[in-house]
């Protein structure tokens, strides 16, 4: 799924990638503890970094909402920002239940994320 989303971003627009997990399912109840929603998330890390491709935190995220969508579970996509001596950086993580899957729980104080959900991935999101 990592190349697959990596050549959808050239192609569909940033907006509608992330909608697309939208339409899958409906949400179960939190299933943020559950070792399953974990695993999943270690193993799209461990296939980024043995990936031939160059995989962002961008295509990891997205392929970890997608897949746990499929799964029934509500997430949400994060991205977020910082400024540096070192200059502008940003950066994207799902979350669950406002917890930090795909990366550590220290994001937070790393990156300051958009108040906007850019998607919520699994879930029905009220306007």
């Amino acid at each position: 799924m990592l190349p697959c989303c990596r050549f959808a971003l050239w192609w569909i627009s940033f907006q509608r990638l992330p909608r697309l997990a939208n339409r899958v399912q409906e949400p179960r109840a939190s299933q943020r503890g559950s070792v399953a929603v974990t695993s999943i998330a270690a193993l799209v890390n461990s296939a980024a970094a043995l990936s031939p491709l160059d995989c962002t935190c961008l295509h990891r995220s997205l392929v970890l909402c997608w897949l746990l969508a499929r799964r029934g579970v509500a997430s949400q996509l994060r991205i977020g920002v910082r400024q540096d001596e070192n200059g502008f950086a940003a950066h994207a993580w799902v979350e669950v239940d406002g917890i930090p899957l795909n990366d550590s729980p220290e994001v937070h104080a790393r990156f300051t994320a958009f108040e906007r959900d850019f998607a919520a991935v699994g879930g029905r999101k009220e306007a």
